[in-house]
């Protein structure tokens, strides 16, 4: 697995570096490529337990700064995903994707109370855009972190909210996005 990862880093890496130098008559060069490119970087040193994930998220934000259009779906869209990622990535460091529970842990606690908040954004963000199942991960992930410090009833309102879109969607019936207590 650690080899197939520095491959998918070094492979990633170098699509970061063409996106930097490859231009276009549109965008000056490949912007939402280079984010993405970040973006997925920040989580894969994150699964290697680098410290580096931060970094990265943050040279995706200002790499989307600089999108000619910073207002249109595609930047909205990258920039809630980066918001997603950044929640995700502070639950695998502390834990909280398996179940865990954040404990005596002011700093941690303050760090998961901002990642709600930015999820909440993350998901009207997506519903707006009508991207349900980008929205039901992000609610999936709420629901962890809200459990993750001992906030029940709110998670069991996001979750019923959940449950309601993928019963409303073709996402549960194809298997694409499972019920919160499944795993």
């Amino acid at each position: 697995m650690c080899g197939k990862t520095e491959d998918a880093i070094d492979n990633i890496q170098k699509g970061v570096d063409i996106a930097r130098q490859t231009t276009d008559e549109k965008s000056g060069r490949l912007i939402l490529a280079e984010a993405k490119g970040l973006r997925h970087l920040a989580f894969l040193y994150t699964l290697q337990g680098r410290g580096e994930a931060e970094n990265y998220i943050e040279n995706a934000w200002d790499v989307l700064d600089t999108h000619p259009e910073p207002g249109s779906e595609e930047v909205r869209r990258d920039r809630m995903q980066l918001l997603h990622t950044w929640s995700e990535i502070r639950c695998m460091n502390y834990g909280i994707l398996s179940n865990g529970k954040i404990r005596n842990n002011p700093e941690a606690e303050a760090e998961i109370e901002s990642s709600i908040d930015d999820l909440t954004e993350v998901i009207e963000t997506f519903e707006a855009l009508g991207d349900l199942e980008r929205a039901a991960k992000s609610m999936r992930l709420k629901v962890r972190m809200l459990n993750a410090i001992d906030r029940e009833i709110d998670a069991k309102e996001v979750e019923a909210r959940l449950n309601d879109i993928l019963e409303k969607s073709q996402l549960f019936s194809y298997g694409r996005i499972s019920p919160v207590a499944d795993g």
